[in-house]
């Protein structure tokens, strides 16, 4: 029957041309006068083509509904992209080290060294340097403030020491500041312009602390006695660290030794001074005070440095003993500083 059908529609198509060679029809153009086989050729067609709309509308429809089920998500995915940012706010570091270097090779360059200057501020192998290369030099540089102005973009304040051409790095030199706008580049950096020579940052206020006033230490005061031996074994390796150390401390001397001898000076406590009966007797075991304790330390040659450390003591068996090496002291309506060593 297939075979059949296939064969009636080859005998239409046949009557088509057979029409069309006859001049019943026109091209592109269906005559009023077209004959009865044109005609049932065309009913056919149309026939076929409406039961291929009915079978294919299922499929069309669905191919759709994916089509438009994929287009939002792929939307989403484009747009999340382009809104992620380059680098981290916190990743400040690569920008302030890249300035530093930036800013060194800035203060030296001079007369034909358009190029160096160039591997940082691709625009300046336009420029024409005057000045003998190297008639000034960076002493040291570093940088004091990074601002992220955008998403891979830093505003890099480096301080930098210039000298004189002829003067040793110990000589007299200036203290100027030059702002870097440092853009990322791949996996480098590039300058967006020359530096700019900007004045200093400002210092603000001294931060208050949260000890009480600092006394002369006293040997009346046990916690004196354990402070003195701990910094001096800490800093001139001489005596047992460990045995002013509260069980499960544990900080170790700075090696090789910077000083030879220590002297504790004064004492501050965090909620102020203790009077002479509370700090000539050692309270319960697991009382805490916290401390900041003022030394003087002399190296070899003798020379003397003032040093500060905040500490906080524990007692046990009737004695202080060093609990936490704090990395800062403590400030007023603030929690206890953080700690070096591990404790308990």
């Amino acid at each position: 029957m297939r075979w059949g059908k296939r064969r009636s529609d080859q005998e239409q198509w046949e009557q088509v041309e057979a029409a069309c060679a006859a001049d019943e029809w026109d091209v592109g153009v269906w005559r009023v006068g077209a004959s009865t086989g044109a005609v049932a050729q065309a009913a056919g067609l149309a026939r076929r083509f409406a039961w291929l709309l009915l079978f294919s509308g299922p499929f069309l429809g669905g191919a759709a509904l994916l089509s438009q089920a994929m287009a939002p998500a792929h939307a989403v995915e484009q747009g999340t992209a382009a809104q992620r940012p380059v680098a981290a706010p916190g990743d400040q570091v690569g920008p302030a080290g890249w300035a530093d270097l930036y800013v060194d090779a800035y203060v030296a360059a001079g007369q034909g060294g358009e190029q160096q200057l160039a591997a940082y501020y691709p625009a300046a192998a336009q420029l024409r340097l005057s000045g003998t290369p190297g008639a000034q030099h960076a002493v040291a540089t570093d940088a004091v403030h990074v601002q992220q102005v955008g998403a891979g973009y830093w505003a890099v304040t480096v301080a930098v020491q210039v000298a004189d051409l002829g003067k040793d790095s110990g000589g007299p030199s200036q203290l100027r500041y030059f702002q870097v706008p440092v853009r990322s580049a791949g996996k480098g950096f590039v300058a967006a312009a020359l530096p700019a020579a900007v004045s200093a940052p400002g210092g603000g206020a001294a931060p208050t602390l949260a000890y009480g006033q600092s006394k002369p230490a006293t040997s009346s005061d046990p916690a004196t006695a354990t402070v003195s031996e701990f910094l001096s074994a800490y800093l001139t390796g001489n005596g047992d660290l460990t045995r002013d150390l509260s069980p499960g401390t544990v900080i170790s001397p700075i090696s090789p030794a910077p000083y030879a001898s220590v002297s504790v000076t004064d004492i501050a406590q965090v909620g102020g001074g203790q009077d002479g009966s509370s700090s000539t007797a050692v309270p319960a075991d697991g009382t805490r005070r916290q401390v900041l304790v003022d030394v003087e330390a002399s190296d070899t040659s003798g020379v003397a440095r003032p040093l500060t450390y905040a500490i906080e003591l524990r007692a046990r068996a009737g004695r202080w003993e060093v609990d936490q090496l704090q990395s800062a002291p403590r400030l007023a309506g603030n929690g206890p500083a953080t700690t070096s060593g591990a404790q308990q």
